[in-house]
């Protein structure tokens, strides 16, 4: 009777493992991806509906980095998420982040705000679902944020905390980082770079 139950025991490990960490990581990756391809896609009709130019500067690097958060999208975890920022920081001492910014922000700065608000909610789009994958596939993160997630949901308090996660000089800072990133992979994997602004 033991032996039996010992087994069963394990048959139920085995598949739990194999849907959290085979079954439910692909389907998320998936539903991540096309998820980042339909910001992509909105992002290519607006310009195609002449609500901003396709030449525009500030629309290259949008889309590039898209692209590049397409690229690696399987790739992130925390373990990845640590490097990309330790590498920033003491490899990189922060230059290509620092100059991602600058550039970006300049090209920015002329735009109507209607344009800048179009390619920023993309961004903030973005920025959300790697935030909802990076959760929804750890194994640490998932039990802790998941009941905080639907509390918040419950609460009527999940559009406030968005907005609070992705405003503020300290909470951009990370994400420079993450779109600087994203940027250089788009532009290696695609192998061109849009012009700067002016």
């Amino acid at each position: 009777m033991n032996d039996i139950i010992l087994v069963l025991f394990t048959v139920v490990i085995i598949l739990v493992w194999w849907l959290f960490f085979v079954a439910k990581q692909n389907y998320c990756l998936d539903l991540t991806r096309q998820k980042l391809f339909n910001i992509r896609d909105k992002l290519f009709d607006a310009a195609a509906n002449r609500e901003i130019p396709f030449d525009e500067p500030a629309y290259g690097m949008t889309r590039t980095t898209l692209n590049g958060m397409i690229r690696f999208t399987h790739q992130v975890n925390i373990p990845f998420l640590a490097v990309i920022f330790l590498t920033h920081k003491y490899v990189y001492k922060g230059r290509r982040s620092t100059d991602y910014r600058q550039q970006f922000d300049a090209a920015m700065k002329h735009l109507p705000i209607k344009q800048k608000q179009l390619l920023l909610k993309a961004l903030a789009d973005a920025h959300l679902t790697i935030i909802n994958y990076v959760m929804s596939t750890s194994p640490i993160l998932w039990p802790i944020l998941k009941p905080i997630s639907i509390l918040l949901s419950l609460l009527h308090k999940t559009n406030q905390f968005r907005k609070w996660a992705l405003r503020g000089k300290k909470r951009k800072e990370p994400w420079s980082v993450l779109d600087a990133e994203a940027h250089f992979i788009g532009n290696q994997n695609y192998g061109y770079s849009f012009p700067k602004a002016a």
